[in-house]
């Protein structure tokens, strides 16, 4: 089955766009942990590179592909950086635009002046970005959250689903930016990239919501003993009495 490139761009975009609105408003609701908002960012920023290089390839500018290509490369160290700050670890800026900064560098030295060029190195830097995630969500085991492995699991298939795009350049190149909407391989893989994001949109949520409960769950009981402690009595007296009020 063909499918046709513009209607799986426009799906794409439009389907990462709304993911990050979403996860952004997740975030502005509570705002008790910070790697809803920054995963949401990275999917606005995703969505805004598809844009930019979508509109490189429409009109043959190889520059602003490869600038919208540097916007994804941004959008995958975004992710990185928040896995890092989730789990509680040291956190550079300078980290987020040093990737995307030395690809566009080498694009505009005509290192990266093929369309292929430019997808196997963007493709293989986003990959690594991915891997680098699911080994910081991953490497902590001193706080057993359950929504750990499946983001684990889903950011390697992701990278797995990156690389996987590099054989496929090679056995069937696209050597011009304005041939890539005649691919047949193309569409599909933006299509299984796109849902890849939803699946991994839903499982921040789901890290984001269990570390909220988990904080709870702490705060109201007594690590030693693991029975509830002062705090827990207290709110328990508080909802007897607010439920006595109801039955006079």
């Amino acid at each position: 089955m063909l499918l046709d490139m513009p209607t799986v761009s426009l799906v794409s975009i439009s389907v990462t766009a709304i993911l990050g609105f979403v996860l952004v408003f997740a975030w502005w609701q509570v705002r008790t942990s910070a790697l809803a908002g920054w995963w949401g960012l990275a999917q606005l920023i995703m969505s805004l590179g598809i844009i930019i290089a979508v509109a490189g390839l429409r009109t043959s500018n190889n520059d602003l592909h490869a600038f919208g290509q540097a916007c994804m490369i941004l959008s995958a160290a975004i992710m990185w950086i928040a896995a890092r700050s989730f789990e509680r670890r040291r956190v550079k800026a300078l980290w987020v635009f040093a990737a995307p900064a030395i690809f566009m560098l080498a694009d505009l030295g005509d290192y990266l002046d093929a369309f292929d060029h430019r997808l196997i190195a963007a493709c293989a830097v986003m990959a690594a970005f991915s891997l680098a995630t699911a080994f910081e969500f991953g490497r902590n085991s001193s706080e057993r959250l359950v929504s750990r492995w499946p983001a684990v699991v889903f950011l390697i298939a992701t990278a797995i689903g990156y690389l996987a795009w590099l054989p496929l350049s090679v056995r069937m190149p696209i050597y011009e930016a304005g041939l890539v909407f005649a691919s047949t391989w193309m569409p599909w893989v933006i299509l299984v990239a796109t849902l890849e994001r939803i699946a991994l949109a839903f499982v921040v949520l789901a890290l984001v919501k269990e570390r909220e409960l988990k904080q709870r769950i702490d705060a109201l009981t007594d690590p030693l003993t693991g029975l509830p402690n002062r705090r827990a009595l207290f709110a328990a007296a508080e909802r007897l009495r607010e439920h006595s009020k109801y039955l006079k």
